[in-house]
């Protein structure tokens, strides 16, 4: 279960972006995924993840698990802003269209479990080491707010029905990398 969420998570994370591209079909299906994403439609937004991570964990628990994320016993969550900070230009390969991108993500969480200093202070070391030094802050001592830098990449080929899908990149994933051929991630300098 523990890997399905890191999945879920990665992606969720990492397609959440905004860009503007010369790809009229790449910029209506970021437009399209960022509507679902602020509107919380988990079963529309995992129709933009690239096909063949269900070949590593099954739609349905991947969607059960993007459902956890937002509608938590533990936590609130809210993604307040999402905007790109790097778009590389998209690769014709012999599989398909490729497109990398550098995006941020601001989110809020407020830990339901989190009413005294100690505890307070116990998240915010958590997510300091999770999201790095200055990423975390505490916002009048009533919630998070972590601001993250991730790549993505929008895939365009026969598994995805050549439509623009969507595979969050996270260099210790490799499980995810897998899904990638080697001269994509050679051209973009995936690890």
């Amino acid at each position: 279960m523990k890997k399905i969420t890191l999945i879920a998570f990665i992606f969720f994370s990492a397609i959440t972006l905004k860009a503007q591209t010369s790809d009229v079909t790449l910029n209506k299906a970021i437009s399209n995924y960022m509507h679902y994403s602020k509107k919380l439609e988990i079963d529309k937004l995992v129709d933009y993840m690239y096909p063949k991570i269900f070949e590593l964990a099954p739609k349905k628990a991947i969607v059960e698990s993007l459902n956890g994320l937002y509608n938590s016993d533990q936590f609130i969550a809210k993604l307040d802003s999402v905007y790109t900070t790097q778009y590389f230009p998209v690769i014709k390969f012999s599989k398909g269209y490729f497109s990398k991108f550098s995006y941020g993500t601001i989110l809020r969480m407020k830990f339901n479990d989190a009413t005294d200093s100690a505890s307070k202070q116990k998240i915010f070391t958590a997510l300091q080491a999770a999201y790095g030094q200055g990423a975390v802050t505490m916002v009048e001592d009533d919630y998070f707010k972590i601001m993250d830098i991730k790549d993505a990449l929008a895939i365009k080929d026969n598994f995805s029905k050549n439509k623009w899908t969507f595979l969050g990149l996270k260099e210790d994933n490799r499980m995810i990398l897998k899904l990638i051929p080697s001269e994509i991630k050679t051209a973009y300098k995936i690890k």
